[in-house]
């Protein structure tokens, strides 16, 4: 009978999945490293054991994929490990220590862009998370009432999976703050852009046809604001609206701008 002969360890052994992957001296030392930093107990057995263990275990959110991670990371460093053993290479247990914490740093750092000074070693990246405290930017956003004998009509566009299902919506108030006209219309699937200058059109063309001018058209869409708008027969004074030295899409009696 002819065993495969195990290419991870100085003395000759059997070569199986679990020999490989849990019980060899290099796995052993391994797996009880990454698990001691991280708080995990669990006999060194079974593969899937100790999967379910990271998988389940109890840590913080921003911890969680990367606890999940854990395995399929540390069981690809020790199987590289075994097939540079096995065509005549060489890689120590620190090696695949190092590797193991290098690839966990990268994907903290992709998955988590906007943190700064994210930790290289596992056991300083777990308090690192455990501790972190976002800080937090607020800005208050108030709604103003438009000028004296002026009306003020809010659009917006949303688009779920852009493209996807779509819908418009705006709302027109007088000067005092009191709703004249709301509208939400269901528009299929289209993209948000679409949605965004279709609620612009709508909410134009309805002020236009009551006579709701002088008119503030409030848009949350920077693309909107950003770009040259041209809009037939929004005006009694013409159809073209041009964008002024500030940014503001303006005309005689009409203002389109973004809340502040």
């Amino acid at each position: 009978m002819v065993m495969s002969r195990c290419w991870c360890c100085q003395q000759p052994q059997k070569e199986s999945i679990e020999h490989i992957f849990v019980t060899s001296p290099t796995t052993y030392k391994v797996w009880n490293l990454f698990m001691g930093a991280a708080g995990i107990s669990v006999q060194l057995i079974q593969l899937k054991q100790i999967i379910r263990h990271w998988w389940y275990a109890h840590c913080c959110p921003k911890l969680k994929p990367l606890f999940q991670a854990v395995p399929a990371i540390i069981t690809w460093e020790l199987w590289k490990r075994r097939n540079a053993g096995k065509h005549g290479g060489s890689v120590s247990p620190n090696m695949v220590i190092h590797e193991i914490n290098r690839t966990l740093h990268q994907l903290a750092r992709v998955g988590y862009a906007w943190i700064p000074n994210i930790p290289l070693l596992w056991p300083d990246m777990i308090q690192y998370f455990e501790g972190y405290k976002p800080i937090l930017i607020t800005t208050r956003v108030t709604w103003q009432l438009p000028f004296h004998g002026w009306y003020k009509s809010n659009t917006d566009g949303a688009s779920k999976g852009n493209p996807g299902p779509s819908s418009l919506g705006f709302c027109v108030r007088d000067d005092e703050g009191d709703v004249v006209y709301p509208r939400a219309v269901d528009l299929g699937v289209t993209t948000n852009v679409v949605a965004e200058a279709k609620a612009i059109l709508q909410g134009l063309e309805y002020c236009v046809e009551h006579d709701l001018h002088p008119l503030i058209l409030e848009t949350d869409s920077l693309m909107m604001k950003k770009n040259d708008v041209y809009i037939k027969g929004s005006s009694r004074e013409g159809s073209k609206l041009t964008r002024s030295q500030k940014g503001t899409i303006s005309k005689p009696g009409l203002c389109f701008a973004n809340p502040a």
